[in-house]
């Protein structure tokens, strides 16, 4: 019985198109032999059969349930299969903006906008077509505008499990430059080139910080203007004894 809830659980996963959650292959296998923990387990002795055998693929926890994965050195091996998927990637601006939902989340499309500074009409409608980002309600606040999170099959975009496996922002250029499979279906996007504050992922001393140093250099530049004006003045009162 073990050996054909195992080939069971194999054939689901292999024949699903999205991640399968532990209770939903309890519930196909319906006998009293297998629970979730069973699941787990039987996963596990697959993925060390995988890689006992150095078979190319893999079944990952992503998203809430399991999926099989293809290894990172097979990729290349597969770019013409996925061309077209390679294709209709996310531009710099749609990723830009789901960097804000994301880490924003639940965020309205006027905090969006502030964030950016250009209207985010169109990229958001893009984001909800393709399924990444949802409305989950309004805000308490005049006009009650939409809030936007992620949807769970953002985390199966990326291959993550949780929400709180997002990496934080200035890990982003390292994993951009050792992981050669995101660069790829992201490109050469820098997410952090987002203003950190406004995402809330700096400490509040930094910002302080930061606004000492702005308010000096424009105390700086407030002087330099007075003494060119000064300079000016006096040119202009000498020009005209001049002209007398």
């Amino acid at each position: 019985m073990e050996i054909k809830n195992k080939n069971i659980v194999e054939s689901l996963l292999f024949v699903s198109s999205k991640p399968i959650k532990s209770k939903e292959i309890v519930k196909v296998i319906n006998n009293d032999e297998i629970t979730e923990k069973n699941v787990k387990e039987i996963i596990d002795k697959l993925n060390e059969e995988y890689s006992k055998n150095s078979k190319p693929f893999f079944i990952k926890n992503v998203a809430g349930g399991y999926r099989y994965y293809i290894k990172d050195e097979y990729f290349p091996y597969l770019e013409e299969l996925i061309a077209e998927k390679r294709r209709n990637k996310l531009t710099q601006k749609a990723l830009e903006t789901l960097a804000i939902i994301a880490y924003k989340q639940p965020v309205t499309r006027s905090e969006i906008e502030a964030i950016r500074g250009v209207n985010a009409d169109y990229i958001v409608g893009t984001l909800m077509e393709r399924n990444l980002i949802m409305v989950s309600g309004r805000a308490h606040a005049p006009g009650n505008p939409l809030l936007y999170n992620t949807t769970p099959y953002f985390l199966e975009y990326f291959g993550l499990n949780h929400l709180e496996d997002l990496p934080k922002l200035k890990e982003i250029d390292e994993i951009l430059e050792g992981d050669s499979l995101i660069k790829k279906e992201i490109g050469d996007v820098i997410l952090h080139e987002i203003m950190p504050q406004d995402l809330g992922m700096v400490p509040e001393e930094e910002i302080e910080e930061k606004s000492e140093e702005d308010n000096k250099e424009v105390l700086m530049d407030s002087e330099l203007q007075d003494e060119e004006n000064e300079n000016t003045d006096e040119i202009d009162t000498e020009k005209i004894y001049d002209e007398e």
